[in-house]
């Protein structure tokens, strides 16, 4: 059975399809209040967990890993988090701190945002 949580976050941030195709997505993980993605596009960030908050509002983690010796590390000085992100602001936080887009312009991400807001 789908996690109602999952498919809501999943959905404010565009779909499973524009995470895979827009930032190279793979490697969901989820509980019952967290998200989390590996993806490919960012320099500075490989992963990101998304939880929700005894305020119902978002916290976001974005972080590196890297091998190391043969084992995975959290690279040490590459970790961001967000906490009390609203529903409508995932997106833009995503963006300012990764600089990946999750839509072609501006516009369409102001009218997905508007379906949240």
């Amino acid at each position: 059975m789908p996690n109602p949580f999952v498919s809501v976050l999943i959905a404010q941030l565009g779909g499973y399809c524009r995470l895979r195709t827009f930032i190279g997505a793979y490697a969901f993980v989820q509980s019952e209040q967290i998200l989390s993605f590996k993806f490919k596009s960012s320099k500075h960030f490989n992963c990101c967990s998304i939880s929700l908050n005894d305020s119902d509002l978002y916290d976001i983690i974005l972080y590196k890993l890297v091998k190391k010796d043969g084992l995975i590390q959290e690279m040490e000085n590459a970790t961001v988090e967000v906490k009390n992100v609203y529903c409508d602001q995932l997106v833009p936080t995503f963006t300012e701190h990764t600089g990946l887009f999750l839509f072609f312009t501006k516009e369409q991400e102001q009218a997905h945002l508007t379906r949240f807001g």
